[in-house]
């Protein structure tokens, strides 16, 4: 999903993306194998390379990788972007896998008598899957095309993505008398597939000789599922199990719902966090409340509709599930409220924006909410059921009200667990909706919006400690002593590389004027002056002065970046009218990335810009 921008009063800096697709405008091109691959050995361990030669970063990228799976051990690697880390962690880490797999295939089997297996039958051992997580579906979609260059192509491999972004029946109702149609209640996120769990055929495809040994992707898939009439949503389900490589967005190993809900084990495996810089914010998002979302009106609204699906169709235990999680998303609205209530007399007037609440109040006012009896309750209420059940008139639970519930002890869950090492890491605020007259309300009349908000990426984090080896990479994780600290879990390797660029490439100057003696300077005080018309006109003109100066001298391709999108929209639109906008084309032709491109125009224009870039400028 997109990301949420919030115009949030107590933490402005915080958003809370759900699942992102990416932007088209982080596509990148991935060089093709030559055809003469090389391969490099490290502690044993024999890795196939798809190119002639390697950058000697990656040489030692994929040493300290092996060096970190072979001492199960942590890692952390920075290397800048464009020097190839994505082919080295891909090779290294499928290498050493491969190698295990080999290695456990050639032994004897043990006899190991456990409760379980009493014969002695048990495989000693399992080969460590991989989980690779990255920002964005997009980014994956890049992975995979890495991953297709390598000798490693045709490892089992699966996506983990939600339903709306892989399922082609999402929101449709599906032709058959025996279906589900809407109704005036039905759930509007409820999904109404034509999945038929004795129909699935995409496992079978992939071992079939069908198709060529190689990566696959979501849209493949897809279009794969339209002529069988199955749901990529449960063939990716299936596939899960056989996978030796997964790949997905952070939040799938972050989220402790995620995890349960798919059997994701982490335990022993190898965890990948791709483009690491981005964990500490997803850490701080999934272990925070967003604006709006523990709301007075929420708990009163989720806790109606479970109480409504309390009907004839659904069991006992269901009926006692739902009968739980009704009464306690009641009583810790009425705590909240009553809470607040009580002190009115000395913390708040008439015009309260917010209040803190204390954490050791909070967590009283949260245990029965955060307690086992709950968990348990939802758990009963969200175990897979048989999807052809769907169809058959079966008891359903409102989506929307099962995740919100899901939400809200995933954020409890974070904040109590072990409360007296981690419940400080947390701020906790009540704000009182503007159109209420607080000191004339009863408790039970107060509307409010609580905000839980984690201040340390520690808390979500910990909990990959249990993998067999976690590796962090990155283009930007300096300074690393303060990047791991914030973590919570040690990274014994660390390696940080030069780029593949030589330093006597590289020019830096900061130009404070353009004429000297200007009384206008480009810092970031007169950058903050567009109200100003005089000035803002004087610092626009001395920038389009600057640029067309540097084309003249830089040749071939000159890229500009601004500190904004409404920036760049802005001068554009000024040098248009001032004729700066011809004087800049004259020298080099302008390619200006315009919002609401879509990938088709974005991949032209880059096209066209490099094309051009190599002969007259750009």
């Amino acid at each position: 999903m997109e990301q949420q921008q919030h115009d949030d009063v107590v933490c402005p800096a915080i958003s809370y993306p759900e699942e992102e697709p990416g932007s088209f405008v982080e596509t990148a091109e991935i060089k093709k194998s030559s055809g003469h691959p090389s391969s490099f050995n490290f502690e044993g361990i024999n890795i196939k390379f798809p190119y002639e030669e390697a950058y000697p970063c990656q040489e030692n990228l994929m040493e300290a990788i092996i060096q970190a799976l072979n001492a199960t051990q942590n890692c952390l690697l920075e290397s800048p972007t464009g020097t190839g880390k994505t082919a080295a962690l891909l090779c290294s880490v499928l290498a050493w896998q491969q190698q295990k797999e080999t290695e456990l295939e050639s032994s004897p089997k043990k006899r190991i008598k456990t409760q379980e297996d009493p014969n002695g039958t048990q495989e000693p051992s399992q080969v460590p899957k991989v989980i690779y997580a990255t920002r964005t579906l997009k980014h994956i979609d890049q992975i995979i095309d890495q991953l297709a260059q390598t000798s490693y192509s045709n490892t089992a491999m699966t996506i983990l993505t939600s339903m709306k972004h892989s399922c082609n029946n999402e929101f449709f109702y599906p032709h058959r008398p025996d279906a589900p149609g809407p109704t005036d209640n039905a759930d509007p996120d409820e999904h109404f597939c034509q999945y038929n769990s004795e129909r699935l055929a995409w496992n079978k495809h992939l071992i079939s000789g069908q198709r060529e040994e190689k990566p696959w992707k979501i849209l493949e898939l897809k279009k794969f599922c339209r002529n069988t009439k199955t749901c990529p949503y449960f063939e990716l389900l299936h596939t899960l199990k056989g996978a030796q490589i997964i790949f997905c967005t952070y939040s799938y190993l972050l989220n402790a719902n995620m995890k349960k809900a798919l059997d994701l084990q982490l335990k022993d495996n190898i965890l990948i966090f791709d483009e690491g810089h981005n964990v500490e914010d997803v850490c701080y998002q999934i272990s925070s409340t967003p604006e709006g979302f523990l709301t007075s009106r929420n708990l009163s609204k989720f806790a109606s509709i479970l109480e409504s699906d309390l009907n004839s169709k659904a069991s006992r235990e269901q009926k006692e599930s739902l009968g739980v999680l009704t009464k306690d998303l009641r009583s810790f609205r009425d705590s909240i409220s009553e809470w607040f209530y009580n002190q009115k007399a000395t913390d708040f007037d008439g015009n309260l924006k917010s209040v803190r609440i204390f954490l050791n109040d909070f967590h009283d006012l949260s245990s029965g909410l955060g307690g086992k009896e709950v968990r348990q309750s939802y758990e009963n209420l969200t175990s897979r059921p048989d999807p052809t059940e769907l169809y058959k008139g079966g008891f359903k639970v409102n989506r929307a009200a099962l995740r919100f519930v899901g939400d809200l002890l995933r954020v409890l869950e974070f904040f109590g667990e072990d409360y007296l090492v981690y419940g400080k890491k947390f701020r906790i605020f009540l704000i009182p909706e503007t159109d209420q007259n607080i000191s004339t309300l009863l408790p039970r009349n107060l509307k409010f919006d609580v905000r839980i908000l984690c201040m340390d990426p520690e808390v979500a984090f910990k909990h990959m400690d249990v993998a067999r080896s976690v590796i962090i990479t990155s283009g930007t994780l300096s300074p690393m002593k303060s990047f791991t600290s914030q973590l919570g879990i040690e990274f014994k390797r660390q390696r940080s590389e030069c780029h593949i660029v030589s330093p006597k490439r590289v020019f830096c100057k900061l130009i404070n004027m353009y004429e000297a003696g200007s009384k206008t300077l480009l810092d970031f005080k007169s950058a903050n002056t567009e109200s100003n018309e005089p000035l803002w006109e004087i610092l626009q003109d001395q920038l389009a002065k600057i640029i067309i100066d540097i084309y003249n001298s830089v040749k071939k391709g000159v890229v500009v970046f601004l500190k904004s999108e409404s920036l760049a929209w802005k001068l554009s639109r000024n040098w248009e009218r001032n004729k700066n906008w011809l004087a800049i084309d004259d020298v080099k032709k302008i390619f200006f990335e315009k919002k609401g491109m879509n990938p088709d125009e974005v991949k032209k224009m880059l096209d066209d810009y490099r094309a051009l870039a190599e002969t007259s400028g750009a």
